[in-house]
């Protein structure tokens, strides 16, 4: 592939076995005009939420529901390896009277059953998107040291029929006109730096975009094993 070298040697196998493409970032949206701004946590437990904000499934089955945990637990105080803190901050939004458990819809939203949701940033995008129609002001936003991310990884199935044609695929979808496409759609794409740096990134998109700032915050398959037993 043209673009290996181009790929942070954290999000790909050093012997080729796997590699990263993009990720989303975790985050907190909200309907704007009804709630107003949210700045912390904290502020989720205020009377007006009341049975609306939703972690989008169940954190042991949910990907994004497992990650808005993660986001959480940063934010109240915990890291991968301290759990309690978001644990205990849920029981407080449980007993506020705010969690609910609704899976989250376009429909939820726009109708305010689910006004406040964590989910990945390129779901949020959609959600704003497609609620901008409807007279929703769908906000969301990422939090310093709790960006909470987890890659998507492309790999070529060598007994393939036709490996050949995998092959160029994986090197289109490594492209910056494909990089771009993901991050258009609210990802960031694992070039997002290279092409930062070499010019082709989407300068319209990256204007408005939310990338990850600093050490993003990420886990081994041993840890997500663990924290869902």
């Amino acid at each position: 592939m043209q673009a290996w070298d181009k790929i942070p040697d954290g999000q790909k196998d050093a012997n080729g076995a796997y590699y990263a493409d993009y990720t989303g970032i975790m985050s907190v949206g909200w309907n704007a005009d009804k709630y107003g701004d949210i700045n912390s946590l904290d502020d989720l437990l205020d009377p007006k939420f009341a049975g609306t904000v939703a972690v989008n499934g169940k954190p042991a089955e949910a990907g994004a529901a497992f990650n808005g945990y993660l986001m959480a637990n940063q934010l109240a105080g915990g890291d991968i390896n301290n759990l309690q803190p978001g644990l205990d901050f849920f029981k407080k939004l449980q007993e506020a009277g705010n969690l609910t458990t609704v899976d989250v819809t376009n429909g939820t939203i726009d109708s305010g059953q689910t006004g406040v949701v964590f989910d990945w940033t390129y779901n949020q995008a959609s959600y704003k998107k497609e609620l901008k129609d409807k007279g929703v002001n769908w906000k969301y936003k990422t939090f310093p040291k709790a960006q909470v991310v987890s890659y998507y990884n492309q790999a070529i199935n060598k007994d393939a029929p036709h490996p050949a044609a995998a092959r160029l695929w994986e090197e289109y979808l490594y492209t910056a006109d494909a990089q771009n496409l993901w991050f258009k759609g609210g990802a960031n794409p694992v070039l997002l730096d290279s092409m930062k740096e070499d010019g082709t990134v989407n300068q319209a998109t990256l204007k408005d975009a939310i990338t990850i700032e600093g050490e993003p915050v990420s886990y081994t398959n041993d840890d997500s094993t663990r924290i869902t037993e």
